[in-house]
C-alpha cells in the first residue's frame, strides 16, 4: 500500500498536548493542568489543547477558566480550550467516548507540528518530563510493543486484510505521539476507499480502535521507521476494573519510576489500600499538600456532583490540592 504523504521530517518538539474532556473528569483535568505546572518543561511555542466535549450549555468551559486554567501555572497562556463542535461539527448523536476519538484524529487539521501527544484527562505527570522524553537517540518516536487482542483484529486488519496478524502491535493507550502528516494521511486514505469522510468512518464503525487504525495504516503504509519501540516504562494506569492487578501496577509505578499515571474516576471505587498506595503516590510528586488530601480526592472521583459543584463554582470546602 502507498502512503498519501511523503515521509515526514523527524519529530520537532514541542509538541502539542491535546487532552479531551467531560464534565464529569474536569477534577482529573485539574490535576491534570497541576501536574503540568510542576513537572512539565517550558518550552516555547509549546500548545496545549484542551477540548469540551459536552453536548450541552457553558458549564464546562466556565468551570475550567475558573478553577483548572489558573492550575496550569507557567503554561497558562498556552492552553486553548477548544468545542468539539470546532473540529468535528454534526456528530452530536454520538457518545462523548467516540466523539473524543474523532477529535483526536481532526486535532491533526490544526496541530501546526511534526507531531502530537493524544492524551487523556485521567493522565497526570509524576516527575519531571520534555517532549524529547519521547524520542530515542535516533530521533524517532519511541513507543512500547503489545500483543494483538481480539478486540484490536478488525483495526488491525481494515488495511491489511490479506496479511497474517502480526504477534505484537504498537501500543494503544494514551499518552500517544501521532505523527501529524501520517493521521492526515491515514484519514484521506480511509475517505478514498468508503467514499465518504474518515471521521463518519470511525463514527460508524464501533469495532475501530482510533489509535488501531493508526497503526494499521502506518504499517501497511510501511512507514515503522518512523518509531523505535525502545520505549521504557512511560506510563502506567488505574482503571478501575474488578479485573485489574492494583498491587501489580503500584509496583510498577515504583519500580519503574514511570513518568505519567493514569487514574480513571471509576478508581473511587477500587479497594482502600489500592487508593492509599495511590494517594501516597501522587502525594510524593507534589500535586497534593499531604495524603490525606489525595485520599479524599480520590474517594471523590467517582462522584458526578463533585465535577458539578465545580460546575458551580461552589466552595470546595476541605482541601485537595496545593
Amino acid at each position: 500500500m502507498q502512503p498519501f504523504a511523503l515521509p515526514p521530517a523527524a519529530p520537532r518538539p514541542p509538541f502539542p498536548l491535546l487532552t479531551v474532556c467531560y464534565l464529569a473528569d474536569l477534577p482529573l483535568l485539574q490535576l491534570q493542568a497541576r501536574s503540568f505546572a510542576r513537572h512539565l518543561a517550558y518550552e516555547e511555542g509549546r500548545r496545549i489543547l484542551v477540548v469540551d466535549n459536552e453536548t450541552e450549555g457553558d458549564d464546562f468551559a466556565r468551570a475550567f477558566h475558573r478553577v483548572v486554567l489558573p492550575e496550569y501555572g507557567p503554561h497558562a497562556d498556552q492552553v486553548t480550550l477548544l468545542s468539539w463542535r470546532e473540529l468535528v461539527p454534526g456528530h452530536e448523536a454520538l457518545r462523548g467516548s467516540q466523539r473524543q476519538h474523532l477529535v483526536k484524529w481532526a486535532v491533526a487539521g490544526i496541530a501546526e507540528s511534526t507531531a502530537y501527544l493524544a492524551l487523556d484527562a485521567k493522565n497526570c505527570l509524576l516527575r519531571p518530563w520534555r517532549d524529547a522524553d519521547f524520542l530515542g537517540t535516533t530521533g524517532r518516536l519511541r513507543l512500547a510493543k503489545r500483543r494483538l487482542s481480539a478486540a484490536l483484529t478488525p483495526s488491525y486488519r481494515y488495511f491489511m486484510p490479506e496479511d497474517p496478524p502480526p504477534p505484537y502491535v504498537a501500543k494503544v493507550t494514551t499518552p500517544y505521539p501521532l505523527v501529524t502528516r501520517q493521521v492526515q494521511a491515514m484519514m484521506a486514505a480511509i475517505a478514498a476507499r468508503e467514499g465518504r469522510p474518515a471521521l463518519d468512518v470511525l463514527a460508524r464503525r464501533k469495532d475501530l480502535s482510533y489509535l488501531g487504525l493508526y497503526w494499521s495504516y502506518v504499517v501497511a503504509s510501511d512507514l515503522e521507521w518512523l518509531y523505535d519501540f525502545d520505549q521504557p516504562p512511560m506510563a502506567a494506569g488505574f482503571w478501575g476494573t474488578e479485573s485489574e492487578d492494583g498491587h501489580a501496577i503500584l509496583d510498577m509505578v515504583r519500580r519503574h519510576e514511570v513518568p505519567w499515571l493514569g487514574i480513571h474516576r471509576r478508581v473511587g471505587r477500587v479497594a482502600a489500600n489500592i487508593r492509599a498506595g495511590i494517594a501516597e503516590i501522587v502525594a510524593a510528586a507534589g500535586l497534593f499538600e499531604t495524603t490525606a488530601d489525595a485520599k479524599l480526592f480520590l474517594r471523590r472521583l467517582s462522584s458526578r456532583s463533585r465535577a458539578r459543584q465545580m460546575a458551580e463554582g461552589a466552595d470546595e470546602g476541605e482541601a485537595e490540592g496545593s
